[in-house]
């Protein structure tokens, strides 16, 4: 079949040299010619006749192809060409009908009888000789044919049955339409609505549950019988997700919408405070930790504000979980750390404060170390204190012993307590150490230039001493005849203070004085002798302290 409207393209082998014409002639060869033209190679050995639109002529025609060889004899092609009656098969709604068939009916003359043309008939276009043929899901049918008088029936099952009048070919007979009456089919895809929804998360990772916001209609199946399906995973995740729905219904018509679904955490977790503790002091006391718990967040940031010293006494100490989204929860823990009181004399260190004396705002030098624990207080941290007579402590803060297991710790300006205190160190790995110094008022240090009268008092070497007359350039302590006479630190006995026994201080008739925990009374005025090492000297026992 040669177009009337538009080029037809007619394709051959021939040699790969090879050159043409052609002409497009009537029936059987007649005159006069319709078209003609030159043939063009398309590829190796494949040529091309472009026959132009032949409107307005119609009928039979012939094609004839002249093709020479440059080493061979010339060839003819010739063929005859017919002239189609198409269209297509639509229902009462103007929609393509798909699996019609449409049978091709001919006949010699107009009045008939109408025949069947066979199946693979050469009235019809080597094109298409299947009859009758079915239509796609364009509704389309046609065959190319020679002339005569044509019908053309259409059917389908649950459809009338369409039929034309008398089609006479020539001329073409184009874009028929046979209509069939059908039983209403479902073409109409489900109709999804969708809300945008928040939800406040319920579970481990976001929220869980059915989701609301989506309504479903069709107009032509019950909802039950539509398929409502989406993409949304078993936990919808914090944030924002899109979520795809799926409508399908019975006859496979097929819809989406996009849900946009956001979970938010405004709940803060929940804690509970470890119990309240009250033990010995410690650097690091065993606080525990708390019982925290959120429905979203498997795992909470915990975290408190424990100083980074532990002060003695009461303390509070507060707790805090933050979720992944920043709420947060906090509780109070109560931390009682207590000093030590009573102190065992097995706990006493002697060689722990270096000196006998000290006053408000100087600086102690603590030797920790001890001859059965060599090494065991070598740069740690340890906690010192100072407990007096009445039992009142004061907090000296964290000392920090050396390599040399020595440290330095400094009484307070404010300290107002006088006389013999203990100092107190706890260390977190060993046991409580102590010792004792005497508390008096500042003086001032002996300064070999100065010139010092009787009664005036200095400090050297951890001690104290009084001059008993004028002097200059004699060191403190250098001979127990010279000019200073050492005080001494007093004692808290069971009959009341008392000082203990000093070499260089000149002691009076009556005096009573402290020596190897016992007491001891002077006869008669005396110095450098020691209590308790002549019978006939002038101490006589006194008691224990």
């Amino acid at each position: 079949m040669l177009n009337w409207h538009q080029e037809t393209a007619v394709r051959f082998s021939a040699c790969p040299d090879a050159s043409g014409t052609f002409e497009v002639l009537g029936e059987d060869g007649a005159p006069p010619v319709r078209a003609s033209g030159t043939v063009r190679g398309v590829g190796t050995g494949l040529f091309e006749a472009a026959i132009p639109p032949l409107y307005p002529n119609v009928g039979p025609a012939q094609v004839r192809i002249h093709v020479e060889c440059p080493s061979g004899a010339p060839r003819d092609i010739v063929f005859d060409v017919y002239i189609d009656p198409s269209g297509t098969v639509v229902d009462q709604v103007g929609q393509p009908v798909d699996g019609a068939t449409v049978t091709l009916k001919r006949s010699d003359e107009p009045d008939g009888p109408f025949e069947v043309v066979p199946d693979g008939s050469d009235l019809m276009s080597p094109a298409n000789r299947a009859n009758p043929m079915t239509t796609g899901a364009t509704g389309a049918y046609g065959w190319d044919v020679v002339a005569g008088y044509y019908q053309l029936v259409a059917s389908k099952d649950g459809c009338t049955t369409a039929s034309t009048g008398v089609l006479a070919v020539p001329p073409p007979v184009l874009d028929l339409q046979l209509v069939l009456e059908c039983a209403p089919t479902d073409v109409q895809a489900p109709v999804i609505t969708v809300t945008a929804q928040q939800f406040e998360g319920n579970t481990r990772g976001g929220w869980q549950g059915e989701v609301p916001g989506v309504e479903m209609t069709d107009p032509d199946s019950p909802p039950d019988e539509v398929s409502l399906t989406s993409d949304a995973p078993d936990v919808l995740p914090m944030g924002t997700t899109t979520v795809t729905w799926t409508a399908t219904d019975p006859a496979g018509n097929t819809s989406t919408a996009e849900q946009m679904i956001t979970v938010v955490d405004t709940t803060p977790p929940s804690v509970t405070c470890p119990p309240d503790l009250a033990t010995s002091y410690t650097h690091v006391p065993d606080l525990g930790g708390p019982d925290v718990n959120d429905v979203v967040d498997p795992e909470p940031v915990v975290t408190d504000d424990r100083p980074t010293s532990w002060p003695p006494g009461t303390s509070s100490l507060t707790w805090t979980a933050t979720d992944a989204s920043g709420n947060q929860v906090s509780c109070t823990q109560t931390v009682t750390l207590s000093l030590p009181m009573d102190l065992d004399e097995d706990q006493r260190l002697d060689s722990l404060i270096d000196g006998l004396w000290a006053a408000p705002g100087d600086t102690v030098t603590l030797d920790a170390a001890a001859p059965d624990q060599a090494g065991a207080h070598a740069e740690v941290v340890a906690r010192a204190y100072v407990t007096d007579a009445d039992g009142a402590t004061t907090d000296l803060g964290d000392v920090t012993f050396d390599a040399t297991e020595t440290a330095t710790v400094a009484f307070p300006d404010s300290y107002a307590r006088l006389g013999l205190v203990r100092i107190a160190v706890i260390f977190d790995t060993t046991e409580l150490v102590w010792d004792t110094v005497q508390v008096g008022p500042p003086v001032p240090t002996w300064d070999p230039t100065a010139v010092y009268l009787g009664g005036d008092v200095v400090a050297y070497d951890g001690r104290r001493y009084q001059a008993q007359w004028w002097t200059q350039n004699q060191t403190p302590g250098a001979s127990p005849w010279g000019p200073w006479a050492e005080i001494g630190i007093t004692e808290t006995c069971q009959a009341g203070p008392a000082q203990q026994w000093t070499a260089t201080w000149i002691y009076t008739d009556g005096e009573t004085v402290v020596h190897n925990g016992s007491l001891w009374t002077s006869q008669w005025s005396t110095r450098n002798q020691e209590p308790g090492t002549d019978n006939t000297g002038p101490w006589q026992p006194a008691g224990t302290c």
